[in-house]
């Protein structure tokens, strides 16, 4: 076994971790291409996307593709159908199984007998168990992140079709497709229609990033590079920051845009450089400056006069957003993710009565949050979470037996977490991915590469919108999508201010209401004042 499986076993054991990969392994997922989509940049862009994501998931992939060129932006002389089967060969190696007993088909565009259809075009996202009324985009389309997400969407219905009946209280398969209705997504302002008329599909013509910063570069960083990196001709010049000195096998199952030969090439040097290397090729026109170290470590490098119109944060703590938020850009754009979920906000310094980055993690009311997802996570008690998250107080048995309970551990490695931390154990379980409950009650943590792919890509979204004047194409400051569901709430608006658990305003304690840092933010941007909160 790889050693990226070491840390799952010593949580849930080797009988579950095999029984779990017999599960995966007893279906075949088929992916088609007819020849309309085999010659469509689109598609071809959507295939990659899901074929990649697929193949990190179940160790039977199939392929029924044409063999017509590829279109897409990397140095390729081989035909789509060749490019696809090295995609599946790089995304992850597996033992060799038996042949699988079921089979679920997955078609890219409207052409063969499928279960679950997807297609791309611009902005939009078309899903369902029959062709899609959205149409592929033409070859003339530069905007690739409809395709991108229309791959994440596809896979992500596929786990739900196969694997998604084991998540714990589940029963039935999770928030899948209706079978009777369309679903088109849109990423402009994400709003979602079950049938006509079709959303609003703005035309891009070009992107050229005028050197936003990219703050972090794990699976939500890379995985807002990888989606960018489909724009064809993409060009300008970036930063990107992240302190991480190496790459390590783990990350193969959750980083959609890490590959078994990069792990060979670059598994002992930094992320900065490994993202670098991966996107030249790609995007040729593209200057990239790598960083390696934290965005304090970046802001003490600048002139007093240095100014950042736009930051992409996608730090993986609260602490680290409050450093972004430090670095005082004139915009943040910022994604987060849970094992399930994912959110995207956006940010200016409080000068339009709306929330900075900080604004959401700092005071008690961010710890209130955090407080509460503990404590519906576990089963725990909101007093002992308290103790537990504020006062670090250490796991004991009662503690252990609600998160038992609740399957996030198995019995049998109880014992390991007494006098643990419980912000160990969660990041733990996190960062592995969801929890499926297998047959006989056993437990086993399965990582999902298409929930860091689904926020990168709303974060690059995010990034188009800031770069293009795009921004006002939806209102509010937060989009969330719980991935066992599709896309299917509108956006929201946070409040502005640290708080307390009640929501009162704890004046003073956000970076936004600092004099010093207003009056520089407001030279920096010839801003105005921020609005004076009550």
């Amino acid at each position: 076994m790889e050693d990226f499986e070491l840390g799952v076993l010593a949580q849930v054991g080797i009988s579950s971790f095999q029984q779990a990969e017999e599960i995966q392994s007893s279906y075949c997922v088929e992916v088609i291409l007819g020849e309309k989509a085999s010659r469509n940049y689109g598609a071809q862009v959507s295939s990659e996307v899901v074929v990649n994501l697929l193949a990190k998931l179940f160790p039977h992939v199939k392929l029924d593709v044409q063999p017509f060129p590829t279109l897409l932006p990397a140095p390729l002389s081989c035909s789509i159908d060749a490019h696809l089967h090295q995609v599946r060969a790089l995304a992850r190696k597996w033992p060799q199984y038996p042949a699988p007993s079921k089979t679920v088909r997955l078609v890219v565009g409207s052409e063969g007998e499928g279960d679950i259809y997807v297609v791309g075009n611009g902005w939009l996202v078309g899903v369902g168990p029959r062709p899609s009324i959205l149409q592929l985009s033409s070859n003339d389309e530069k905007n690739p992140l409809g395709p991108v997400m229309s791959g994440i969407l596809g896979c992500s219905e596929v786990f739900k079709r196969t694997l998604g009946q084991l998540m714990p209280g589940q029963g039935t398969s999770p928030g899948c497709i209706p079978a009777d209705e369309p679903y088109i997504f849109s990423l402009l302002d994400y709003n979602c229609v079950k049938g006509q008329p079709l959303p609003q599909n703005s035309t891009l013509s070009d992107l050229a990033l005028e050197n936003p910063i990219f703050f972090g570069i794990g699976s939500v960083g890379s995985a807002c590079l990888h989606a960018l990196s489909y724009f064809p001709d993409l060009s300008g010049r970036i930063t990107v920051v992240d302190h991480d000195s190496r790459l390590d096998r783990r990350n193969l199952l959750r980083y959609s845009f890490l590959t078994e030969s990069d792990l060979e090439q670059y598994g002992d040097r930094p992320k900065t450089e490994w993202i670098m290397k991966k996107l030249k090729p790609k995007c040729p026109k593209l200057e990239i400056e790598p960083c390696k170290e934290t965005a304090n470590d970046w802001l003490g490098r600048q002139a007093s006069d240095y100014k950042l119109e736009l930051a992409i944060s996608a730090v993986d703590s609260a602490a680290a957003r409050i450093q972004v938020a430090e670095v005082l850009a004139k915009r943040v754009v910022n994604a987060a993710t849970g094992s399930m979920t994912v959110d995207v906000t956006r940010h200016g310094f409080g000068e339009d009565g709306k929330p900075c980055l900080a604004c959401l993690y700092e005071g008690q009311a961010a710890a209130a949050r955090g407080i509460n997802q503990y404590a519906d996570t576990t089963g725990i008690p909101h007093a002992r979470i308290v103790e537990l998250v504020m006062k670090q107080a250490v796991l004991n048995e009662s503690d252990l037996n609600y998160i038992v309970a609740r399957g996030i551990i198995s019995p049998e490695v109880k014992r390991q977490w007494l006098g643990g931390s419980l912000a160990s154990l969660l990041r733990e379980r996190r960062y592995a991915g969801v929890l499926l409950t297998l047959p006989g009650g056993r437990t086993q943590i399965v990582t999902l590469a298409f929930v860091s792919q689904m926020a990168g890509t709303l974060l690059a979204a995010e990034v188009i919108k800031e770069s293009k004047g795009l921004a006002n194409s939806w209102h509010g400051t937060r989009f969330s999508v719980d991935a066992r569901f599709l896309p299917d709430a509108g956006p929201i608006s946070d409040l502005r201010g640290a708080r307390d658990i009640d929501g009162n305003i704890l004046a003073g304690r956000c970076l936004c209401e600092h004099g010093f840092r207003r009056e520089i933010y407001n030279r920096k941007y010839q801003s105005t004042p921020a609005v004076t909160l009550p």
